[in-house]
């Protein structure tokens, strides 16, 4: 499960870009959309500090209390990989082939690994590699910790390229 860590400079102002746009009907800006909007695309090491500050204080904002850190913190595609996983469960534990996550997703197996690797740094998941399969077990309380959207989203993308997701 994550760990509270402190931000730093850069990432105190990625919160701060969020709760403005938070403030905003509607708006649930997304870590990474918030990290990409400030010319900071792909850092995954930021993006899980922010995400475990958000963990650990859901106070910060009543969109995180509201709507639950993860809905924040995890990616459109670590969600789609969440959805598929939790499909194809069967009481909680499930196997499925590395190729056929990859086109659940239709995402490299560098990005199925990746994905894998959020989901457990946020609770939802724990997994192991059993030959050319992924063999998981989601959290006993996976629904709850997922918050009321779960592992849904509608991103909307306005002339002005900037991107957030919907309730």
């Amino acid at each position: 499960m994550a760990r509270a860590r402190r931000l730093r400079p850069a990432e105190r102002g990625v919160l701060t870009y969020l709760r403005t746009r938070w403030d905003q009907l509607f708006h649930l800006t997304t870590v990474a959309q918030a990290l990409a909007a400030l010319g900071r695309t792909e850092d995954d090491a930021s993006r899980l500090r922010v995400g475990d500050y958000l963990l650990a204080h859901p106070a910060v904002h009543p969109v995180v209390a509201r709507w639950g850190a993860r809905t924040l913190i995890l990616t459109e595609d670590e969600k789609l990989l969440g959805r598929y996983l939790a499909h194809q469960a069967a009481n909680g534990h499930g196997q499925v082939p590395v190729a056929a996550a990859v086109a659940a997703i239709q995402r490299a197996p560098a990005e199925v690994a990746r994905g894998l690797a959020v989901l457990r740094h946020v609770g939802l998941i724990d997994y192991q590699p059993v030959g050319h399969a992924i063999a998981y077990t989601l959290a006993p309380n996976w629904r709850e910790l997922a918050g009321p959207l779960g592992f849904t989203f509608h991103t909307v993308t306005l002339q002005s390229s900037e991107r957030f997701n919907v309730p």
